[in-house]
């Protein structure tokens, strides 16, 4: 793994994944699956944190009752163990408001739609330095679709990058435990 979580032919493999992943998708479509990707990682960091659960199917996501059962919850316990940021904790609350727009509204199906990219500017601010790294490295101007593709293949990338450098801490955290216990 590179020395840089953002560089490196791996990071740059994981980036084209998930761009591909939506490119033929509709607005709505990217959204939603957008969503679903980003809460399912954010489930398996939180994850890497915890003591593992003694069944099959975690009652800490799953079932009516669950407390980490919505991408809201995901978000803030994710936040709270330390694993995200203030800027991307309220970018993923922002996206997450997003998401459910698209889902709870048939109507909605453009990303252009006022109220929907009135949110997405929340995320596309010019006072956000990676953002506007990110998209000063984009020779030509690019419409919001590709915007909110650069946006989820950025923060996947960078997601499943760190759950790479968690389960290897923790697999030299555990390793540490059992050379103290002998």
């Amino acid at each position: 793994m590179s020395d840089n979580l953002f560089s490196g032919k791996e990071a740059s493999s994981l980036y084209k994944h998930y761009a591909e992943m939506l490119m033929a998708d509709s607005d709505k479509g990217i959204v939603l699956i957008a969503s679903g990707v980003i809460e399912e990682t954010l489930k398996d960091l939180i994850t890497l944190r915890l003591y593992p659960s003694m069944v099959k199917s975690d009652p800490l996501f799953c079932g009516e009752t669950a407390p980490l059962g919505t991408f809201l919850a995901k978000i803030e316990m994710a936040y709270r163990l330390g694993i995200l940021s203030d800027t991307v904790k309220n970018e993923l609350t922002t996206f997450r408001k997003l998401r459910n727009k698209f889902a709870h509204n048939h109507k909605l199906t453009s990303l252009n739609d006022p109220q929907i990219s009135d949110q997405l500017s929340h995320i596309f601010k010019d006072d956000n330095p990676v953002w506007v790294s990110i998209l000063n490295t984009q020779n030509a101007k690019i419409n919001t679709k590709q915007q909110f593709i650069l946006y989820f293949a950025a923060t996947m990338m960078a997601l499943k990058r760190l759950t790479t450098v968690m389960t290897v801490v923790g697999a030299i955290e555990i390793e540490h435990l059992d050379q103290s216990v002998q």
